[in-house]
């Protein structure tokens, strides 16, 4: 009977994806206020026990930064969190901008000075790899998801590093054990080190090819949305927020939106969304993975290259026409929240599953094919690789499964359109299925299948 009784529970009550996922943000706050969201939407998602907020490292040489990150982290009270920058002269003069604004410092003085954080400056603070290092030693095995939204030499050095009091390993070896995806905010700029705006570049050069040299157990996904089409977000903080939030101070007299207005009327949100994807997955800013096991390579000025297959890694679009409209209520949802103010709202989501079935998000689960080995499940549709159809909602495509002998779930993608394509599955083991994927699949909540399942996972 105790067997039985543990059968009949919940997946969420065995384990099953109950902790956070474990999250460390790079960062080249200062000069965009997209980075402050970023920072913010992490902390807010610290919050809400969507994630764990290991650390934050600052990328650029401006010594200010990282005090704008404390301070964010001491208003949420998250101090405990990680600190590190990057040393070098790359971007050291904080207050020069090389096309004649403001530079890096439009907003960082003001928050250090009147809402700082413990840490004003990155003096005496360790360095980015080096709180890479320590946060990495301290977690589990394949844990780690990295928000990349600034240059990229933090993370070229890590990979240089060796071992240290952290850990023996070497920065190579350390990622490869403790990463599972690194998400980049894509485009010129990051990898093309702030396109010159910040400095002569030769210390920064080069560091987007070194850091694509990742283990290839490690995931690079890479996204680029946030503009065309404008996704505005940070707008809210100015009414939410009590006047000494550095989120809302930050926004409130930012130079430089496109749309002529100021930071008040919020950012483009390149940085929180890849946060988002780093912290919650494509699914939570309705996205999905596309190009998936492209090579990702880049010249040493930082243009990109997607070619052949044979990796975990990915690209991202729209899961469907017309979700930007529908990212900045997510995003700001977490956002608005003040600290301490009660409990974070629950995001907008896709159809949930009926009664009996459980969602497991951005599992992809298939069968044998071309001589390949199947990916937790067996293909019931003929041929293989089709679907039954396309409906309007995930229960729809449940009744087809019910519908046919030996179907214990099904794996769906939202369309263009905003219909789901569905396609039955049998013998599922949700643990064999391919993760963080561009599909979802709903299992059927039943006894036999969670004891098929538990007795066919391998407990190594």
């Amino acid at each position: 009977m105790l067997l039985l009784f543990y059968v009949l529970l919940p997946l969420t009550a065995l384990g099953y994806n109950a902790t956070a996922q474990k999250l460390i943000v790079d960062t080249d706050m200062g000069f965009d206020v997209d980075d402050v969201g970023a920072v913010c939407l992490a902390n807010a998602l610290h919050d809400a026990g969507k994630v764990e907020l290991l650390a934050v490292v600052h990328d650029t040489g401006c010594n200010l930064g990282i005090g704008g990150v404390s301070a964010i982290n001491n208003f949420y009270g998250h101090n405990d969190v990680v600190l590190g920058a990057w040393k070098g002269k790359f971007g050291s003069d904080c207050n020069q901008h090389y096309e004649g604004t403001s530079g890096q410092n439009q907003y960082l003085s003001k928050i250090i000075n009147q809402m700082g954080g413990p840490v004003k400056s990155s003096d005496g603070l360790m360095s980015g790899t080096d709180a890479y290092r320590k946060a990495l030693a301290a977690a589990p095995d394949g844990s780690v998801n990295i928000a990349s939204i600034g240059v990229t030499t933090n993370l070229a050095d890590l990979l240089d590093t060796k071992g240290d009091s952290y850990s023996p390993m070497s920065g190579y070896d350390l990622i490869k054990a403790k990463v599972a995806k690194i998400v980049f905010m894509d485009g010129g700029y990051n990898f093309g080190c702030a396109a010159g705006n910040i400095g002569p570049n030769h210390e920064c050069y080069g560091t987007a090819q070194r850091a694509l040299k990742m283990p290839p157990n490690v995931r690079l996904v890479t996204s680029n949305k946030g503009a065309n089409p404008d996704i505005y977000t940070g707008a809210g903080l100015q009414n939410h927020h009590p006047d000494n939030s550095p989120c809302k101070v930050a926004y409130k007299d930012w130079c430089c939106n496109p749309n002529g207005h100021g930071g008040d009327g919020g950012r483009l949100s390149w940085d929180p969304i890849t946060v988002m994807i780093a912290g919650m997955d494509v699914g939570s800013v309705y996205q999905k993975e596309v190009n998936y096991g492209t090579q990702i390579t880049a010249d040493p000025d930082g243009s990109e290259h997607f070619f052949g297959g044979g990796t975990k890694n990915a690209q991202t679009d729209f899961a469907y026409d017309g979700a930007w409209n529908d990212i900045p209520g997510v995003i700001d949802g977490f956002l608005n929240k003040v600290p301490g103010s009660g409990p974070a709202p629950a995001p907008p989501s896709p159809p949930t599953p009926g009664a009996t079935y459980t969602q497991h998000n951005g599992a992809n689960c298939y069968g044998a094919r071309d001589g390949h080995s199947a990916h937790g499940a067996k293909d019931l549709e003929t041929p293989v690789t089709s679907s039954c159809g396309n409906f309007d909602t995930i229960e729809e495509c449940e009744v087809k499964c019910d519908e046919m002998s030996g179907c214990d779930g099904v794996t769906v993608q939202k369309q263009n359109d905003g219909k789901w394509a569905c396609f039955r599955k049998g013998d599922v083991n949700i643990w064999q299925c391919d993760q963080n994927s561009g599909f979802d699949t709903y299992t059927k909540n039943s006894a036999e299948w969670l004891v098929a399942s538990l007795n066919t996972t391998d407990s190594s």
